[in-house]
């Protein structure tokens, strides 16, 4: 089936690319998962934004098949848009590799000689053999109407497909003159004066007032106790915080690392899952990553209930390690 699913998929790409026009290398890979749950570590290994040991500008495209998955355009369609939009979610976790990144950055950009900077973005889009079409604007012409028709039309492939490129480059630093160019072009210059912020949410300001007026960690009330708790590993606390579950630990820092170990496990419900070097100290990322890991769980239809609990959230569920606690709906 594999080996059907790529030269079926090979000939139509090489049919559709018109008479001159040269065509860029691709590499192709199938999954022959028939759920949602198992293709997911896959997919996310696929789109792992994190260059591995790139030294050069490079852009690899990968058409991942999926001949068992998402018969249904529809279906196809809303999945890709539910991964995108927990992928931009994941991209606004406060996490130190983040932080760490944007440290080196600021050290590199005042540098008097720095160092070039990889940077590694992963895009995603789909195509189907019942790809929807979208009607032209009625105000195009008909050139422009064939035109997009004919492009709809070439993302009908033989199987349900994923297109992943990803694009390592050279992050250029910008020139004195373009700093001070985009300065005035956003009204931060002395000429056009700095631009009001923008009101933050009653809510937000709500969650973040109750979290600044918690201490990083408790007050221990015996010292003893605390120094003998500070000895625990994490799986130990976690063991402890939840007796009757089994304990599974992500041992990576990045939103990609987390997504993986859970996805990865072989658990069954009812388990948890720690993060102690993932947003350690940054409750309402962990908050938004236990919503994104619950879409991305819901995507699977694995009928799961995720619950995020870390040290210094806002609300009941404080356990003494990040973690997430998995349990069966119903």
């Amino acid at each position: 089936m594999e080996f059907k699913a790529m030269v079926e998929t090979e000939k139509w790409l090489t049919d559709a690319i018109p008479d001159g026009m040269q065509r860029k290398e691709v590499a192709y890979s199938v999954s022959t998962d028939d759920s949602v749950h198992s293709f997911l570590p896959l997919l996310l290994e696929h789109l792992d934004p994190e260059p591995k040991n790139v030294q050069a500008p490079s852009r690899q495209t990968t058409m991942l098949i999926l001949p068992n998955l998402f018969q249904d355009y529809a279906a196809f369609d809303s999945f890709v848009k539910d991964v995108q939009s927990v992928r931009s979610s994941a991209r606004t976790y406060q996490h130190p590799t983040a932080l760490t990144a944007m440290q080196a950055e600021v050290t590199r950009t005042l540098a008097d000689d720095p160092v070039p900077q990889m940077q590694t973005s992963v895009n995603l889009a789909l195509l189907h053999p019942d790809f929807e079409v979208p009607e032209p604007d009625e105000g195009d012409s008909p050139e422009l109407k064939a035109y997009k028709t004919k492009k709809g039309l070439s993302r009908r492939s033989p199987y349900p497909t994923l297109v992943i490129e990803t694009r390592t480059r050279v992050v250029e630093l910008l020139s004195k003159e373009e700093e001070e160019q985009m300065a005035a072009t956003s009204g931060d210059s002395p000429e056009g004066g700095p631009q009001p912020p923008a009101p933050a949410p009653a809510a937000e300001i709500s969650n973040l007032e109750h979290l600044f007026s918690l201490p990083s960690t408790p007050t221990p009330s015996d010292p003893a106790a605390a120094a003998s708790a500070a000895l625990l590993s994490p799986s130990k606390k976690l063991r402890l915080h939840f007796p009757a579950l089994p304990v599974h630990i992500c041992p990576g820092s990045t939103p990609h690392s987390a997504f993986l170990t859970f996805f990865t496990s072989t658990a069954q419900p009812p388990f948890v899952v720690g993060y102690p070097s993932f947003l350690p100290s940054s409750p309402l990322s962990f908050e938004r990553y236990g919503r994104d890991l619950q879409k991305l769980c819901d995507l699977a239809q694995l009928g799961w209930e995720v619950v995020a609990e870390h040290p210094e959230g806002v609300g009941e569920g404080k356990a003494p390690v990040p973690c997430v606690r998995v349990e069966q709906r119903g």
